[in-house]
């Protein structure tokens, strides 16, 4: 854990330090975003095969498509063809393994810390809140999955600017990666909606509805996306714990009681919306873990959604309360999951050990 204790106190004091640099807003930010991408790209991109409970497999299968002829390979493996296609040409570059490792945290990265310098709007906060609500680690074993992220947080700010065809090729390139990430299609509809009660109430309820009918859902899930049965009788299927629950609906009852007290735009409540459906899914893992892997589509947008909540609050005195009170509560979280091992990405082991 030193590791990882180092690398976010480096952080932390890059973010100190600049502040006494006469620079900027913007050169400030731009500093202190390609600093923090040096030091998470170096921990995330070194890491050895048991650094993250897939590492290993995605290692295995990048000796795998190394070896695999082209014409072959696209009916020899369960990944997305993108996915397939980007282990190739890293082969031909290098027949490291750990190659693969290198370049998918890179993308991984840059893409999210792209995300946070285009979209947040308290860059230090949002890195922070990235580690610390242990996104970070998740991406450590979903590899794929993360690098999907990475594309629909470019995606969502072409709902923003309503630029519905550039937002659907993004989401296109990213379910190459990851078919799951489809479910971000709808989303470009529900922005500009005015959030009320009965509409909440609508969501609940149809959330309640989808859980009475789960298992025909789950039926015809499989039947569309037949790779993924292969989670069936595993581990996946059985019922996660309430912790990522609690977490989830914590920020969605602080965004409600800010929407409550402040003055808001459309953005705030389309992030409140897809935190609404982070907690939702949240739930719904806690009777089948595997739904974890679609929350990871939706709570990465908490690392926008809680600054923009935050930076609601115009008493500047409460506000630097709010930063340090969520600030102190993740980092006690992260360090919760770290000690249980989620993800096992502890202890910490460069691949050179």
């Amino acid at each position: 854990m030193i590791v990882y204790v180092g690398m976010f106190s480096l952080i932390i004091f890059t973010a100190l330090l600049l502040k006494t640099v006469r620079i900027n807003e913007e050169n400030y930010n731009k500093l202190f975003l390609s600093i923090s991408f040096i030091l998470l790209f170096i921990v995330s991109a070194l890491r050895a095969e048991l650094i993250g409970t897939d590492t290993v497999n995605y290692i295995n299968t990048f000796n795998l498509i190394k070896v695999t002829d082209f014409s072959q390979m696209f009916d020899s493996f369960r990944y997305e063809n993108g996915y397939i296609v980007l282990n190739k040409i890293v082969s031909y570059i290098s027949s490291n393994p750990q190659s693969i490792i290198i370049v998918t945290s890179f993308i991984v990265l840059y893409l999210i810390l792209n995300g946070i310098k285009n979209t947040s709007e308290n860059k230090v906060f949002s890195v922070v809140l990235f580690i610390t609500l242990y996104y970070y680690f998740v991406s450590f074993n979903a590899i794929r999955q993360y690098i999907a992220i990475g594309l629909l947080i470019v995606a969502y700010n072409y709902i923003k600017k309503r630029k519905l065809f550039k937002f659907i090729i993004f989401v296109l390139i990213a379910t190459a990666f990851h078919q799951l990430a489809l479910i971000f299609l709808p989303l470009y509809l529900f922005y500009g909606i005015k959030l009320n009660y009965k509409k909440l109430l609508f969501i609940a309820t149809s959330f309640v509805i989808f859980l009475v009918g789960f298992d025909t859902i789950l039926d015809f899930v499989f039947s569309v996306l037949p790779e993924y049965s292969y989670y069936q009788g595993t581990e996946y299927f059985e019922g996660g714990g309430v912790l990522t629950s609690l977490v989830s609906g914590s920020i969605l009852l602080f965004g409600l009681l800010m929407r409550g007290t402040t003055k808001t735009d459309k953005e705030f409540d389309f992030l409140l919306l897809i935190v609404l459906f982070s907690f939702l899914t949240s739930l719904m893992s806690t009777r089948v873990i595997l739904f974890n892997r679609l929350n990871y589509y939706f709570e990465i947008f908490n690392i926008f959604f809680i600054p923009k909540a935050v930076n609601m609050e115009k008493n500047p005195k409460l506000r630097l309360i709010y930063y340090i009170v969520i600030s102190s509560i993740t980092i006690f979280y992260c360090v919760i999951r770290l000690i249980e091992g989620w993800h096992r990405v502890i202890p910490y082991k460069f691949f050179v050990q």
